[in-house]
């Protein structure tokens, strides 16, 4: 899974493990939609909803890059809940190496004439999520077919509740995601051959020294304002960054201008190397959170 850059009021904030807890209320939740790919030259998401509330409550998995992470967001009155500060875990069927708490973000998605449906935007992979021996990019990556056809539901838990969504398998949905994110390789100029067969990555230099220099706009500091920013950046041959996009925000647009700016001068990186070893072109993608506290 693509880490998480939390930047604070106070400086970048560590999250601490936690053992996944027993639940004792569970509501188990089955499809009210067929799945749906929506393909845009931001990213590739895919989108279903279930259960007979009104609305429904609303899953979304997307990708900006070839990968096996995604942001997941979901919605609907059923997660009132995940609060800020909720200890939230998210388990893939019965596959390992999810007995942490997520670092997410929590909202709300405004509807007519009604209060507000509560909304949460993670950050997660089917694979392992705890692996420091592993780059960004390379988290998750053992994650294959045969795992994703294992995974037949997912559940938001917290101690004590839990909701279960009945996906059914992931293979195929995953397998269409995977041709539309081959499809954004090309469009930014990429090989999807060479993309999908190099031996190595592109590589962040340093990245823990990236959220010091990425900072917190002033008025928005002092406003208590809070953004969550998805970026994508091209990555030449040599290690640099060749552009920066924003791929999705949900806060004020000040932050977009302030994470693609401060990425372009402090980001280096080693190069991505194909097949036979030599350095090529590629890109890096993850996502930026800015936090008011320590917290969620």
């Amino acid at each position: 899974m693509r880490r998480l850059y939390k930047v604070t009021g106070a400086g970048a904030a560590l999250l601490l493990a936690m053992p996944m807890p027993a639940c004792a209320d569970e509501i188990v939740l089955t499809p009210s939609t067929s799945w749906t790919l929506d393909a845009t030259p931001s990213g590739c998401a895919l989108r279903r909803s279930f259960g007979t509330g009104s609305p429904p409550v609303f899953l979304e998995m997307q990708r900006f890059a070839p990968g096996d992470g995604f942001q997941l967001i979901a919605s609907g009155d059923e997660l009132n809940w995940i609060k800020s500060g909720t200890r939230l875990y998210l388990k893939y069927g019965s596959l390992p190496h999810h007995d942490e708490p997520v670092s997410f973000k929590s909202g709300e998605t405004a509807r007519e004439n009604r209060r507000p449906i509560p909304t949460i935007f993670a950050t997660s992979s089917l694979g392992d999520e705890d692996s420091d021996a592993k780059s960004d990019e390379d988290e998750g990556a053992e994650v294959t077919p045969q795992m994703e056809a294992q995974v037949r539901e997912i559940t938001l838990q917290r101690p004590g509740r839990s909701v279960i969504l009945k996906t059914g398998p992931l293979d195929k949905p995953f397998a269409i995601m995977r041709q539309c994110t081959d499809a954004l390789l090309k469009s930014w100029g990429l090989d999807p051959a060479v993309q999908n067969s190099l031996s190595r990555r592109a590589v962040p230099i340093a990245i823990r020294s990236w959220p010091g220099a990425i900072k917190y706009p002033t008025a928005a500091v002092m406003g208590g304002e809070q953004a969550r920013v998805n970026f994508r950046m091209l990555v030449g041959a040599d290690g640099s960054p060749t552009d920066c996009t924003v791929l999705r925000s949900y806060n004020d647009r000040s932050f977009d201008a302030v994470a693609c700016r401060s990425l372009m001068k402090v980001a280096r990186f080693e190069p991505a190397l194909d097949a036979a070893g030599k350095p090529v072109p590629s890109f890096y993608s993850n996502v930026i959170v800015w936090s008011t506290s320590q917290g969620n």
